[in-house]
């Protein structure tokens, strides 16, 4: 394990990874939103239907997480769905895993 990682793994937040098959993993990491590089922060769009959040985070997960197509997220009650992650390696070891996440829209059962 990288220091990268055990920073996660001590002073990261509590989530649960959900897999596609639905099962929970209980998991630690850090979020932060991505900024914009303008002055002007537009994290809201209108759609038929009333505002979205459009705002991006950034996720840092240790090297040992195990995420794949279709993982999303919950911490602080709060669902994001991971639209990218790539792991990264330092001195040819796995280091941890960066992503790219949106708020989960809420399910419909209607």
């Amino acid at each position: 394990m990288t220091t990268f990682s055990k920073i996660i793994e001590r002073y990261g937040d509590e989530a649960v990874l959900y897999t596609g098959a639905g099962t929970g993993v209980p998991a630690r990491c850090f979020i932060q939103p991505v900024l914009p590089r303008t002055t002007v922060r537009v994290f809201e769009e209108a759609t038929p239907l009333g505002m979205k959040n459009t705002a991006r985070y950034y996720g840092f997960f240790p090297a040992e997480t195990a995420i794949g197509e279709g993982t999303y997220v919950i911490c602080d009650g709060v669902s994001y769905d991971i639209l990218r992650s790539e792991r990264y390696r330092v001195n040819g070891q796995d280091s941890h895993w960066e992503t790219l996440m949106v708020r989960r829209e809420a399910a419909y059962d209607g």
